[in-house]
């Protein structure tokens, strides 16, 4: 982690899109993006790279097995979400 500073976190309109349509369990998935937004705000580079255009991903998995693959890219001063599928890392871009 490098010592620029805090990064904002903004949901793509597509992000928001998407989460509305398969989120069911707002307030669990709430809980889970805000340490998630502490973490990405802070170390952007922490997810895994998934494309040499910036593309970068991460987790959330619950104890149910349920799983969210949260898609972002990132700039020295915002993170954007920019997609989140369902029991899937596959993303088609």
């Amino acid at each position: 982690m490098d010592d620029s500073p805090l990064r904002v976190l903004v949901e793509s309109l597509r992000f928001t899109r998407e989460r509305t349509k398969i989120v069911t369990d707002v307030r669990r998935f709430d809980d889970a993006m805000r340490a998630i937004d502490f973490r990405l705000c802070r170390d952007p580079e922490s997810g895994i790279q998934i494309s040499r255009g910036g593309l970068y991903a991460t987790c959330i998995s619950f104890p149910d097995g349920t799983t969210f693959a949260i898609y972002y890219t990132f700039d020295d001063h915002q993170v954007v979400l920019e997609s989140v599928r369902r029991d899937s890392l596959a993303f088609d871009w």
